[in-house]
């Protein structure tokens, strides 16, 4: 029997506790430092969860032994925690897209330059 995934549960209360988080740093009650270490702790924490499950899991595909016993719910709570990696990737993704624009005008300025020469 497959496993019932909880995706758009997950999604939805990420996102929710995302806006609750929002919400509380422009009434001022938390500051944008705080609600950024929230969620890159979220982001590092998801990330961990779903690394070292996802690992432990291939391990023990991989191998013939009994060396990694089976966690209890690991495939569940790996994919649990890959949806909220993947939405905490996103928050993390678009908080730092002017970067990424500046970094590809100067490719994009660079590579005109190199043409020219």
């Amino acid at each position: 029997m497959a496993e019932q995934y909880y995706a758009v549960a997950v999604s939805l209360m990420v996102v929710g506790l995302y806006l609750l988080s929002w919400y509380f740093t422009a009434e001022g009650k938390l500051s944008r430092e705080q609600h950024r270490l929230i969620w890159n702790t979220v982001l590092l924490v998801s990330f961990v969860i779903t690394a070292t499950l996802g690992y432990v899991m291939t391990l023990r595909e991989s191998t013939d032994t009994d060396l990694h016993p089976k966690l209890a719910g690991d495939r569940f709570w790996h994919v649990e925690a890959g949806i909220v990696l993947v939405f905490a990737g996103f928050l993390h993704l678009y908080w730092h897209m002017r970067y990424f624009k500046r970094l590809f005008a100067r490719l994009k300025t660079l590579e005109a330059e190199a043409v020219d020469e």
